[in-house]
């Protein structure tokens, strides 16, 4: 039987497919990457994130190599960025002749708020040196909220003192930061430190003073943690500055 252009074309279709099929399929690199610990903190030193790649050889590997680079995106940012740091970007090796290469990056110092994750990538090397394989992959995201405390100043509240030449204040101190604050003091014109034991999220306690009256025109500066010791969200509210008031005196 005459076979048609047409049905020569699809045999020799079939015949390609067929062939195809047959031939082994070439498996994919086996490698993962994890984020192992996103530890939080209050203290900078102590937030940290630690990232893990795993890699196994391929047939013709002598040696393995992984490069872990950082990726940042704080609130401001529309997408992560890349950011520089200890051991970032370089190469690290494996022994010769090891059948599966583990590696973990762990990074300290974080700034808050921001979100964490890392490209891997890998390579298989021959005994020549030559890279034979390549790879890439990127972690889940370590989330660091900042649980700092974050302290601030309320109007104070003034009345006569004990002494027709002394005067009460009555200080509101707030933690309206997500973290508690540790012991800290509190000041009136630098002087007269008051220490407060420490202050929950969220709560108020009120400092009083007992000081000297003012002069008209002149100023008071209430202070919580002048030295610097607590470590905030926000230390530009730390500080309140207030007219001096008129109070009358006792009789």
């Amino acid at each position: 039987m005459r076979r048609t252009a047409r049905t020569l074309v699809l045999a020799l279709a079939l015949a390609a497919g067929a062939l195809a099929g047959s031939a082994p399929a070439v498996a994919a690199p086996e490698v993962s990457v994890d984020v192992t610990d996103c530890r939080t903190a209050i203290n900078a030193l102590d937030r940290s994130v630690s990232f893990r790649g795993e890699m196994e050889a391929v047939p013709r590997t002598d040696r393995m190599a992984m490069r872990f680079e950082l990726y940042v995106q704080e609130p401001a940012d529309e997408d992560f960025v890349r950011v520089d740091g200890p051991g970032l970007g370089e190469w690290i090796r494996s022994a010769s002749g090891v059948g599966k290469f583990i590696w973990t990056k762990q990074l300290t110092n974080l700034d808050v708020p921001a979100e964490y994750r890392a490209r891997i990538s890998f390579r298989w090397y021959d005994r020549s040196g030559d890279v034979i394989e390549r790879a890439v992959r990127r972690t889940q995201v370590c989330r660091q909220a900042d649980e700092r405390p974050n302290l601030t100043l309320g109007r104070p509240a003034v009345e006569a003192g004990p002494q027709p030449d002394l005067v009460r204040y009555a200080l509101p101190v707030r933690n309206t930061g997500k973290g508690d604050a540790p012991p800290f003091d509190v000041t009136l014109d630098g002087k007269m430190p008051t220490t407060v034991s420490g202050l929950k999220v969220g709560d108020t306690q009120t400092v009083r003073f007992i000081a000297p009256r003012c002069s008209p025109g002149q100023a008071l500066l209430f202070a919580a943690d002048g030295d610097g010791l607590v470590e905030e969200t926000d230390e530009s509210d730390n500080a309140l500055r207030v007219e001096c008031p008129v109070v009358a005196r006792r009789r």
